[in-house]
């Protein structure tokens, strides 16, 4: 019996849906989590690097890959999984793989950030009182150290908004 649930599973797994595979890219920082937005409600996949990792079948969630046992969950009202305690070795392409219901296939690219290396946010404030503007520089860098910095100038006095 066990033998054939596999080969059920194996198949299932190999045949592509029916449904157009979209992409999106999510991102987490390390010990955080993320809710991938797809649901699955009575039969599907979670495969991450080509391997399952988990799966529902008749609305009963399993867990595949050990790694991801008290980290990968399922909420059964919702069908949405949650990967919870992010690790950088999490970053990567997750599918999630309908085969009932809807059927799609939606692959997300999940980057994992590091705590120390969250976007830095600095605000640098200069004021020309001659021609009353404030202008405002915002620099954001994060973990690849290039940054994008965008300028706004104000008008202030009398009779501006």
């Amino acid at each position: 019996m066990e033998l054939h649930l596999r080969m059920i599973i194996l198949f299932l797994v190999m045949v592509p849906s029916a449904a157009e595979e979209e992409k999106s890219e999510l991102t987490g920082v390390q010990g955080g989590s993320v809710t991938f937005p797809d649901p699955v409600m009575e039969l599907g996949f979670v495969i991450f690097g080509g391997k399952t990792i988990a799966m529902v079948n008749d609305r009963k969630f399993k867990i595949i890959e050990e790694t991801y046992k008290d980290r990968l969950f399922w909420n059964d009202t919702t069908g949405l999984f949650t990967l919870r305690g992010l690790q950088r070795s999490d970053s990567g392409v997750y599918t999630i793989d309908s085969k009932t219901e809807k059927v799609f296939t939606h692959r997300h690219k999940l980057t994992v950030y590091d705590r120390r290396s969250l976007p830095l946010i600095d605000v640098r404030q200069e004021t020309l009182l001659k021609q009353r503007h404030l202008i405002l520089t915002l620099a954001v860098s994060a973990e690849d150290r290039r940054t994008k910095t965008s300028t706004v100038t104000k008008t202030l006095g009398p009779g501006s908004s």
